[in-house]
């Protein structure tokens, strides 16, 4: 438990680091009214933490994510603002952290009645491709990847 807290302080001071230094494509006036949210593990299909990602809020919006690898390196910085400091367009925080919400979409793509799992934030193929992986058992006892992405469900494809 302590290599847990430990490493989401790392990814947190991290991120703390890539926002004085630049790396991250916010405004001077979002950066002041925004906050760091808490760290996230990213799981490769193995379920190894093959990397890291801290949101970028300003209030209920989530104005982007900050991905580190596990070595906790910058990758990189994806954005949802549509103009640099306008916050119209950004999906509300819960949309990508909210397990409730993540399970919620991921039913939607699953077979009716199955069975999800706990949602890990992994990615599709790559892992620019951030995605939440939900693994989901169908009655007939069938397992399906679903991933979710935003507002966006869908199933693995082979």
């Amino acid at each position: 438990m302590n290599a847990d807290r430990d490493m989401r302080a790392q990814a947190l001071s991290s991120a703390e680091r890539a926002l004085s230094a630049g790396l991250v494509g916010i405004s001077s006036d979002v950066l002041q009214r925004g906050r760091l949210l808490q760290p996230v593990p990213v799981l490769s299909a193995a379920d190894r933490i093959d990397g890291w990602v801290v949101g970028f809020a300003v209030d209920d919006n989530l104005v982007g994510l900050i991905q580190f690898t596990a070595d906790m390196s910058f990758h990189r910085f994806a954005s949802f603002q549509r103009r640099p400091d306008a916050l119209d367009g950004c999906p509300a925080v819960a949309v990508w952290f909210d397990e409730d919400a993540i399970l919620a979409r991921a039913m939607d793509a699953a077979t009716q009645g199955a069975t999800l799992t706990r949602p890990v934030l992994s990615y599709d193929r790559s892992p620019d491709r951030l995605a939440w992986r939900v693994e989901a058992s169908a009655p007939t006892g069938e397992t399906t990847r679903i991933f979710v992405a935003g507002d966006y469900a869908y199933r693995a494809t082979p």
